[in-house]
């Protein structure tokens, strides 16, 4: 069951996940520096490809190897711990999906940093299953969606790298909200022909592994547009997407926003952009009026006295390929809004 009942977002803003520092502890600085109230744990894929998302999570998933600089999947037959996995899967064995050292430079330093922090919420990330499914391949060059042995344990093995952030979460700070934010970017390609991903297998999915009483909101990022009547019926409690470019394609589903913020659904819209080109010329006054513009159509759509409680500012997607400068441009965009409600 989530702590609280009602999270009041207060236009907190998130970070989506990587940075381009090539320190830890700067990188952390930075998170708290922004985020005092609403830090995430940063991934730093410039400092190690174990910290791009494709490979951080693949601690504790069977059947891997590498092959060169890339990953392939064996047959399922050819996984020689294939047993003790399942059975760590069966009995949810956090400490076996854990989510060490050599796959993430912060976590640990940041759920330390956490322990003399009073925040209101903490988010974690995890790749998406649909996202690592179409990946990743087999040896035999099929992506792992199309095997249903891979289609069953991944998406398991996943939710249970979310749970393992948030039982570290709360083993230091017990009173915050929790967020799990799942990065879905491959569901841009809903509906697309060249990948022939059906919403069937995407809903299967996600009702499997996030249908059940949660500790902690769910939340999915897709750094592009979507169909989004589908992805809004999913079970997930807050949507984010890249708003700078998608607000209105975005704004087109009003049935289906007002729904699912009737349900009690949280909308986190990227409204910085993280494109090198777009970030040139962005100004205050710009995203001043783009906010405006939100917060007038979410009050028109919605009815919501305060829509504050359900609307969370973000970068449209990660960090991690940004200089440093631009780095701080996106987040002195990001902390003035709040100082601008």
């Amino acid at each position: 069951m989530v702590r609280n009942l009602v999270l009041n977002a207060n236009f907190n803003p998130i970070l989506i996940g990587s940075l381009p520092f090539q320190s830890p502890d700067e990188a952390l600085e930075v998170v708290f520096q922004y985020c005092p109230k609403s830090p995430s744990w940063p991934q730093l894929p410039k400092i190690t490809s174990n910290e791009s998302m494709s490979f951080q999570y693949l601690e504790g998933i069977p059947g891997w190897i590498l092959d060169g600089e890339s990953v392939l999947f064996l047959e399922p037959e050819e996984i020689k711990n294939l047993e003790l996995v399942l059975n760590y899967l069966e009995i949810r064995n956090l400490n076996y999906f854990a989510i060490s050292e050599k796959f993430s430079l912060t976590f640990d330093k940041f759920i330390k940093k956490l322990q003399d922090k009073k925040v209101e919420l903490i988010k974690g990330q995890v790749i998406g299953p649909i996202t690592f499914l179409t990946s990743h391949k087999k040896k035999s060059n099929h992506l792992l969606i199309s095997d249903d042995f891979y289609k069953d344990i991944i998406p398991k093995a996943l939710k249970l790298k979310a749970d393992y952030q948030v039982h570290a979460f709360d083993s230091v700070n017990p009173m915050s909200s929790k967020i799990i934010f799942f990065d879905e970017p491959i569901l841009s390609q809903i509906g697309s022909a060249v990948l022939n991903l059906k919403k069937e297998e995407v809903k299967k999915v996600y009702d499997d592994i996030l249908g059940s009483d949660l500790n902690y909101y769910a939340g999915m990022h897709i750094c592009g547009n979507s169909e989004w009547d589908f992805i809004l019926s999913l079970p997930i409690k807050i949507i984010n997407f890249d708003a700078y470019k998608y607000l209105e394609e975005f704004f087109l589903y009003e049935k289906d926003i007002k729904k699912f913020v009737d349900k009690g659904g949280y909308i986190a819209f990227g409204i910085i952009p993280t494109d090198s080109d777009d970030l040139i010329g962005v100004t205050e006054y710009e995203i001043k009026e783009r906010i405006f513009y939100i917060e007038e159509k979410i009050k028109e759509l919605t009815g919501l006295d305060k829509i504050s409680e359900r609307i969370f500012y973000t970068p449209s997607c990660g960090m991690g390929a940004l200089s440093a400068e631009e780095t701080f441009k996106v987040l002195n965009l990001l902390s003035n809004i709040k100082k601008g409600q």
